[in-house]
């Protein structure tokens, strides 16, 4: 058997699993390479895959007032398109490549057919996307509180904003 690329084996996407399970989802992954600069997913478009980056880097925009806004950049073992993949709906931001990046694109038809034969693994999937998600969560949670701690000091002292250069 082939050894697992430590990306993924380090992967959140993966955790729990054994290396056999591992090597089943790989064989339904479509291997993919971009340049820098590759579009994967683009805001508001539908999306039916999950992305595991195997090498390099990704950064997550959205569209802000003033242009694109970067939300993240995401290296080797993380994961992307996870939530447009639960339910086919549009991408909420657009995922570009940092910089040359492998990924591994699963497909929602082909994993589908592999839980079909492997039952386990819609558990372990579906846990580990939605622990992804909890920690993005938080995260944001801690971007929101810290814009209402500085919008509540601005309210409260009105010539902070000016000692801020606001």
């Amino acid at each position: 058997m082939s050894a697992i690329e430590p990306a993924l084996v380090g992967a959140p996407i993966f955790k729990g699993f054994d290396a056999e399970e591992i090597r089943d989802v790989i064989a339904v992954a479509e291997p993919f390479s971009a340049a820098a600069g590759h579009v994967f997913l683009r805001e508001g478009e539908v999306n039916r895959s999950l992305h595991v980056i195997r090498g390099g880097a990704v950064r997550v925009e959205r569209i802000g007032v003033d242009g694109p806004v970067q939300l993240a950049v995401l290296e080797a073992g993380a994961l992307f398109g996870e939530m447009s993949f639960l339910d086919g709906s549009a991408t909420t931001a657009t995922v570009i490549a940092d910089r040359p990046t492998a990924v591994l694109r699963l497909g929602s038809d082909r994993l589908a057919s592999l839980v079909r034969k492997r039952p386990t693994l819609s558990a372990l999937l579906l846990r580990n996307i939605a622990l992804e998600l909890k920690t993005r969560l938080v995260a944001a949670n801690e971007l929101i509180d810290h814009y209402v701690d500085l919008n509540r000091v601005l309210a409260e002292r009105p010539g902070a904003a000016q000692l801020l250069g606001l």
